[in-house]
């Protein structure tokens, strides 16, 4: 018994301080790799993240410029990337189309959009287009969008152009009694 306890916990040992796989030393050269410095390289990457902050893409310099730093650690890197870093997160938060919608937003939408059917079945596809609009604004929504675009297509058919009067205008009125 003695014995058996005594192979097991050599077994035990060996296996914890070898390890069960081998180790890969692929990834040990990688990472030894990407910490070399590259000047030639991260300038390629900072004049493309350049480019596309010129063009407000901030997601994406960012991402060059956080490249562009691990090839050649260097001050003005860093600055840039803390700069982008605020930009991006500024960009993020000022759009709301990237957001979801709540779920009073998303009642609502489904409201604008019920009272859109109903108006566009009464054939008054310029009040049934604006309340799906603000329904495609509340959840901007595949259905919302294809309603809007049908109902686009009618009234170009029936005026010849888009055309959304003002609520209690004569021109809403003649459009609304329209067969």
């Amino acid at each position: 018994m003695r014995l058996i306890y005594l192979w097991t916990s050599r077994l035990i040992l060996t296996i914890s301080l070898v390890g069960i796989l081998p180790v890969s030393t692929q990834s040990a050269i990688v990472q030894a790799q990407s910490k070399k410095k590259n000047p030639a390289q991260a300038s390629k990457y900072a004049k493309r993240a350049n480019t596309k902050a010129k063009k407000k893409d901030y997601r994406g310099a960012l991402s060059d410029y956080k490249r562009a730093y691990k090839l050649n650690p260097t001050s003005n890197y860093k600055k840039r990337v803390q700069q982008l870093t605020s930009l991006a997160k500024k960009q993020s938060g000022s759009n709301k189309s990237s957001k979801r919608p709540s779920k009073k937003q998303i009642a609502q939408a489904s409201a604008y959009s019920k009272r859109g059917n109903s108006k566009a079945k009464k054939k008054n596809y310029a009040g049934a287009l604006k309340d799906f609009q603000k329904a495609y604004q509340l959840n901007s929504s595949s259905s919302n969008k294809k309603k809007i675009q049908q109902l686009q297509s009618i009234l170009r058919n029936v005026s010849g152009s888009i055309f959304v009067p003002q609520k209690g205008t004569k021109a809403e009125k003649a459009l609304s009694q329209r067969p």
